[in-house]
């Protein structure tokens, strides 16, 4: 009995020492937090971008945060994460979810997207869901679901990207969009009804 309480003591001990702690920076110009994990979760608040948090529960895609005043649920799209492991003070980031460019051809001369020159180097995307449905939004290869009269903002580098929206009894669109820096673009969801 002595031989198996001292096991389970080192063991604990072990534990502690490889124990990694998560923390993060906001990267989107702004985020909400949420009360629950999910979109249609009540907003909160909304944090800008480069505040700092504490990571207190991972359920990836979603993350319970702190920062120095609030506490909440935040998307993963919006935040970078860092881990430090036992008394190191150095950061190591975590692999981001960022959309990946494409080299395919532009879909058409004109573009579906309204643009905002706002200076600098950083581009976003915001995308407005003004349908009463759920949509999925897959922006060069990640995936975004945006509830009924929600949105979501998407920051990433300049260049060509595939992007592909769907929602449900409704049919959908594809295509490649050239991307400049320094803009904030923004792209409203609607359905319209055409009879015949």
């Amino acid at each position: 009995m002595i031989r198996l309480f001292t096991f389970a003591f080192i063991i604990t001990i072990f534990s502690v020492a490889t124990y990694s702690q998560q923390y993060g920076t906001v990267s989107a110009v702004k985020i909400n937090l949420r009360g629950t994990p999910a979109t249609t979760g009540v907003v909160m608040t909304t944090v800008n971008r480069g505040i700092a948090f504490e990571v207190i529960k991972d359920s990836a895609p979603w993350y319970l945060i702190q920062t120095a005043t609030h506490v909440g649920w935040a998307h993963g799209n919006g935040i970078d994460l860092y881990v430090q492991s036992g008394s190191r003070t150095v950061y190591e980031p975590i692999e981001p979810r960022t959309p990946q460019r494409t080299t395919k051809s532009v879909t058409s001369s004109e573009s579906l997207f309204e643009k905002e020159y706002v200076g600098g180097t950083e581009t976003s995307l915001k995308i407005i869901n003004a349908t009463d449905r759920l949509l999925t939004f897959v922006f060069g290869g990640v995936k975004y679901t945006i509830q009924s009269g929600d949105s979501t903002e998407i920051d990433f580098e300049k260049g060509r990207y595939e992007y592909n929206v769907s929602a449900s009894g409704v049919r959908g669109m594809s295509g490649v969009e050239e991307f400049s820096g320094g803009y904030n673009y923004s792209w409203r969801f609607t359905i319209v009804t055409v009879r015949r």
